[in-house]
């Protein structure tokens, strides 16, 4: 009889020692009623609840060690093997936009991202800006109800406001600083945010990690 959960874990170690590398962007979806709420009523329309990034690889335990900014530590450190349990879409900054942008080729960007991310080391979670959000998307909301019968929010509708706490999306933004725009800039770094990268492709898809 087989091990069905051995084969998958071992299959996921396979797949992204294979395709991922360090700078990658992490996307975790999420059935909560956060997300729910989320998606239902911030457009463009994404069910991700967490984002990190990807770090070094560990090839003795064909991992890679990730970046991440967690309500209850701030930015830390862990493991993608952590999320192996979850559906977790993996992107990468389209590199003829990267060369057209910088000076740098897509290989070393990625890099360059992973070691700005560790000047972040030990910033606290950002909880003020989850309370601003929740009113500012309801106000939003009930705004446009009034103005164009629609109860949504573009993200559009939220502009950029930050401090020194981080949430996992603004940790994001934080390590790719200068190098490249992963994030709409002048407005607040929400899921649906990333969103509008990917559609418009500004990210790429790498890899997709099925809820295991």
């Amino acid at each position: 009889m087989t091990n069905r959960p051995l084969i998958d874990n071992y299959v996921k170690r396979v797949s992204i020692s294979e395709n991922l590398k360090p700078g990658d962007i992490a996307v975790v979806y999420e059935r909560g009623l956060a997300t729910k709420l989320s998606s239902m009523l911030i457009t463009p329309r994404a069910d991700f609840f967490h984002f990190f990034l990807v770090a070094d690889y560990i090839p003795a335990e064909m991992d890679f060690v990730i970046y991440e900014s967690i309500p209850s530590h701030g930015v830390s450190v862990g493991r993608l093997s952590w999320y192996f349990d979850k559906k977790v879409d993996i992107y990468r900054p389209d590199p003829e936009l990267v060369e057209m942008e910088t000076e740098y080729q897509s290989e070393y960007l990625g890099q360059l991202a992973v070691w700005e991310a560790t000047k972040r080391g030990r910033i606290g979670y950002d909880y003020s800006i989850c309370v601003k959000l929740f009113f500012l998307v309801f106000y939003n909301c009930f705004k446009n109800l009034i103005k164009f019968h629609r109860f949504n929010c573009p993200y559009t509708n939220i502009r950029m406001s930050r401090n020194r706490r981080l949430l996992c999306t603004e940790m994001i933004d934080e390590a790719y600083c200068e190098l490249f725009a992963v994030f709409d800039r002048y407005y607040e770094l929400l899921p649906a945010n990333f969103m509008q990268s990917i559609i418009s492709g500004r990210v790429q898809l790498v890899l997709s990690l099925q809820e295991s």
